[in-house]
């Protein structure tokens, strides 16, 4: 299940970051595991462009569009809801270069890096 819609930006004109139609917000998507009868609905919410950077990767450097959020991970199993914050630099070369997870203290909790790019 899929409600809502997240676009994945080119990288922004800093001046104008948000001609053109880039849906930003207000996500909502279910994951089911294969296995089991475990699921969580995960909420994105607050999406907005920060800013561009040179981002430096393992496959080389990227002009990116830092894009930040909020969202909520929902266990259908607990009925616990855990909160996070999401950064993602998008490329027009490469897609998403980099995303992180962090805590509400901002502590970081994990991320990815583009290793390599395919021709």
């Amino acid at each position: 299940l899929i409600a809502g819609s997240l676009d994945y930006p080119n990288t922004f004109d800093a001046a104008n970051p948000f001609s053109g139609t880039f849906a930003m917000d207000n996500a909502e998507y279910t994951i089911r595991s294969n296995n089991s009868d475990e699921y969580v609905t995960i909420r994105i919410n607050n999406r907005k462009y920060d800013n561009n950077e040179r981002v430096a990767t393992p496959a080389g450097s990227f002009d990116a569009s830092k894009i930040t959020f909020d969202f909520e991970v929902y266990s259908h199993k607990t009925k616990e809801t855990k909160k996070y914050k999401g950064i993602e630099w998008y490329s027009l070369r490469a897609g998403i270069v980099r995303s992180e997870t962090r805590d509400n203290d901002n502590n970081l909790l994990n991320y990815t890096i583009l290793e390599s790019v395919k021709n």
